[in-house]
């Protein structure tokens, strides 16, 4: 089937920023995506917004159109955050067409548990492996076998030897103990869904291995609390280099997480130079506009 999407949608830069694990690019605007059990393959087919998903509409409209949050008006929150800083327009601009995926909560809660002091491709081959081991098999539309994300009944099911070899590391300890909190059934997950942002971050930060930047990741991309604002080491260097510590979130309230998501893209492409360096590109691509 086909859609069309007049929004801001880049699949590219929703893939490289740091916010999902599942997707594998098959081309330069085609991928192929595991999420809430279900193998996706969605590809850009003109410069017109339409894309091509290997889905039935029933399908993408009970899973697909809520997984892309495309109930949000992204070019809106854009221009409601527009002038308030010359540095987070960049970045915006800079970042068009990101979107907050909406994705299953224990597994975004897994993932960046398995995320810590890990490169991306790392983090990849880990969830795969992981899935591999404890998820069930699946056939996409092209005959394709893939693995599902496990549940925590699953994992916590694992053997000693499955979970050597997925090399886990120091988070194995993380993981086998929250997939044993969580394995008792959906109500935990079912429950954090009504909490107010507050409580969420206490809760989260309650578990074995989840801190504060781990929990706001899980706020933001597995419980779509836009407000969030992890801060990480690209970020950390954008809130002193540009702010110089003086970031006001008020600002940007409700958005904060979406504005974590356009600095981390900004910096994740044009890199972290001196502070001065920083400035300059920012007048740059200010005068270019």
């Amino acid at each position: 089937m086909q859609i069309k999407i007049t929004d801001d949608f880049d699949l590219e830069k929703i893939a490289d920023s740091g916010q999902c694990f599942r997707w594998r690019k098959l081309a330069d605007s085609a991928y192929d995506i595991v999420a809430f059990g279900k193998s996706l393959r969605i590809e850009r087919a003109t410069d017109a917004g339409v894309f091509t998903l290997s889905c039935q509409q029933d399908e993408y409209d009970s899973l697909w159109r809520q997984y892309f949050d495309l109930e949000t008006d992204y070019r809106a929150i854009r221009e409601s955050i527009a002038g308030k800083h010359p540095f987070a327009d960049a970045a915006a601009d800079f970042g068009q067409g990101i979107r907050i995926i909406r994705q299953e909560p224990w597994e975004t809660l897994v993932t960046f548990i398995i995320s810590q002091r890990r490169s991306i491709p790392s983090i990849k081959t880990a969830v795969e492996k992981l899935s591999s081991t404890a998820g069930t098999e699946g056939h996409s539309a092209s005959g394709e076998i893939y693995h599902t994300f496990p549940t925590a009944e699953q994992m916590a099911r694992m053997t000693d030897s499955e979970w050597a070899g997925c090399r886990l590391g120091y988070r194995e300890k993380y993981l086998r103990s929250v997939a044993g909190l969580f394995a008792e059934g959906t109500s935990r997950i079912d429950s954090m869904h009504h909490m107010t942002d507050e409580e969420l971050l206490r809760d989260l930060k309650s578990l074995y291995g989840v801190g504060e930047k781990i929990a706001k990741c899980v706020m933001l991309f597995g419980f779509h609390r836009l407000d969030a604002f992890p801060v990480d080491v690209w970020i950390k260097r954008i809130l002193e280099g540009i702010y110089h510590g003086g970031y006001e979130a008020s600002l940007f309230h409700p958005y904060n997480g979406i504005v974590q998501q356009y600095f981390y893209y900004w910096c994740l492409k044009n890199g972290t130079p001196s502070d001065g360096d920083m400035h300059i590109q920012l007048q740059e691509s200010s005068i270019s506009e």
